[in-house]
């Protein structure tokens, strides 16, 4: 809830790469780094195993990253602020059980 609602006011989402994140972020031109997975709607930082030691590093890559590249993060927002209406609202929620009943 905390990341849509963080979005919802205009904030670009850097996020840890757990199950929830990825559910809602992963996208179709997703780009893959050692650090993390930048994707349409913002950027997943990995956790990996040893997350004592990487996550830290990986989260401060992915904020690097995201301001590195702001200009196309405006983007992004905009994008998970669209699969946010369509999805994961009263009204995209109810049209998507309208479209399911339909089929």
């Amino acid at each position: 809830m905390s990341i849509i609602e963080a979005s919802a006011r205009g904030n670009m989402i850097v996020s840890t790469d757990t199950n929830g994140p990825q559910y809602m972020m992963l996208s179709e031109h997703d780009n893959h780094f050692d650090w993390g997975i930048v994707t349409d709607n913002g950027v997943l930082a990995k956790i990996t195993e040893n997350h004592h030691t990487n996550l830290a590093n990986n989260i401060g890559r992915a904020i690097v990253w995201t301001i590195d590249n702001w200009q196309s993060c405006t983007q992004r927002v905009l994008a998970f602020n669209k699969k946010i209406r369509k999805k994961w609202t009263w009204e995209g929620i109810a049209k998507q059980y309208l479209e399911l009943f339909k089929k």
